[in-house]
């Protein structure tokens, strides 16, 4: 009998992958404050806000699911230091509630945290290094991977600039972002690189902000062997390769074979974002037992 997984944000970037990555092996169930209650892509799907208490609680109550994989957040940067009231509720206070009711049930609890709880002054940070964020996304992140942690049947995801390829739902979003001079949805990074050189538009990155960028196919795989193999603790499920913004964005020209010419260096404005937050995987690699691929790998796979 497959057992039973509880996605919060189901309908978001990420949580779409993992329905996909999770459905032929799990009952999936999907939560999201934006998505209808109807069914899809084989899972079961509930507009349910992840702040709702006691609609959480019937939930669970109802499904008793063995894994909970919490991605629900929000996730922008700069509204987490512009409501940080309202963020700390949804990123922090809701993880809590969450993990409350992953505790009554006895059900693994899979967090999605991020390479943000890392002040950026070093990089290539180890799983085990020194968190000190220096906004309050990371700030909210790490504070709940404390509690996570400290849960026998918690895991700590930490992930790197998700992208992966547009579709169909998110094509309207693009349309009104694509021809900005600046990146505004991290997701949509390949497509708005690739669209941009194609039109010849100049397009400035930052060659001093340094990640692991990661697809969202190899972090359902690295999310799945969690599940599947009852890993517990803290892992980077990151992409297997540390490049600036401007290095990315120069993959994607050479791998569509586009005009990289109209690419141009720049350096990181934007004082809330760390700058160096590579993440040194080597031990979650093996703990997983996966892989962790190279951009020109993940590139390939889209």
């Amino acid at each position: 009998m497959k057992g039973t997984v509880l996605i919060t944000g189901a309908a978001g970037f990420m949580g779409r992958h993992f329905v996909r990555a999770l459905k032929k092996d799990f009952n999936v169930v999907g939560i999201d404050l934006n998505e209808p209650a109807r069914d899809k892509e084989g899972a079961s799907f509930y507009q349910i806000d992840v702040q709702d208490y006691p609609a959480m609680e019937k939930l669970v109550n109802a499904f008793k699911p063995e894994v909970i994989v919490h991605t629900a957040a929000q996730k922008s940067l700069l509204k987490c230091e512009a409501e940080p009231e309202v963020s700390k509720e949804l990123n922090y206070g809701a993880t809590l509630n969450l993990l409350d009711l992953a505790k009554a049930h006895h059900s693994h609890f899979v967090f999605i945290s991020s390479d943000i709880v890392f002040d950026g002054k070093m990089g290539n940070y180890a799983e085990d290094a020194t968190v000190n964020p220096i906004n309050n996304y990371g700030l909210f992140k790490a504070e709940a991977e404390k509690h996570v942690l400290a849960y026998e049947k918690g895991s700590v995801c930490r992930t790197a600039l998700v992208f992966g390829a547009l579709e169909p739902q998110d094509q309207a979003a693009f349309e009104g972002i694509k021809n900005h001079p600046q990146l505004l949805n991290q997701s949509y990074f390949v497509d708005y690189i690739k669209n941009r050189l194609a039109a010849k538009q100049e397009t400035a990155m930052p060659v001093d902000e340094w990640m692991n960028p990661t697809s969202a196919a190899q972090l359902s795989a690295q999310i799945k062997a969690v599940i599947q193999k009852k890993r517990y603790g803290l892992f980077h499920t990151c992409g297997g390769e540390q490049v600036s913004r401007y290095q990315f964005a120069k993959k994607v020209a050479q791998f569509y074979q586009l005009d990289d010419s109209f690419l141009k260096e720049t350096t990181g404005t934007d004082k809330i974002r760390p700058l160096n937050v590579t993440l040194n995987y080597e031990k979650s690699e093996k703990a997983l037992g996966i892989k962790y691929q190279s951009m020109d790998e993940m590139l390939a796979a889209l």
